[in-house]
C-alpha cells in the first residue's frame, strides 16, 4: 500500500456495526460493541477509571436500557 493510500484510509471514520446487543459510549460517540454484558461494563470501567471526567455508558440494544458508569464503577440505570 503506498503513502497516499495509507493516507486516506487513516482518514476514514471507523466503522462501527450493531450487531452486537451491548454499546460502549464514551462522550456520547459509539466506540465498541459486545456480545455480553459483563465485557462491556468491565471495558466501561476500565475507561472511567482511566478518564474520570468523559461520561462513559453502555446501552443494551435489545432492551433500550442505559447504564452510566461513574469512576465508583457503580452502574446507574437510566431511562
Amino acid at each position: 500500500m503506498d503513502d497516499e493510500n495509507r493516507a486516506s484510509e487513516q482518514r476514514k471514520p471507523r466503522s462501527f456495526t450493531h450487531e452486537s446487543r451491548y454499546v460502549l459510549s464514551v462522550d456520547g460517540q459509539r466506540k465498541a460493541s459486545y456480545q455480553e454484558a459483563e465485557l462491556a461494563m468491565a471495558a466501561g470501567r476500565k475507561i472511567s477509571a482511566a478518564f474520570p471526567r468523559l461520561n462513559v455508558s453502555v446501552q443494551d440494544q435489545t432492551e433500550g436500557t442505559h447504564s452510566l458508569l461513574s469512576e465508583s464503577s457503580t452502574p446507574v440505570a437510566q431511562d
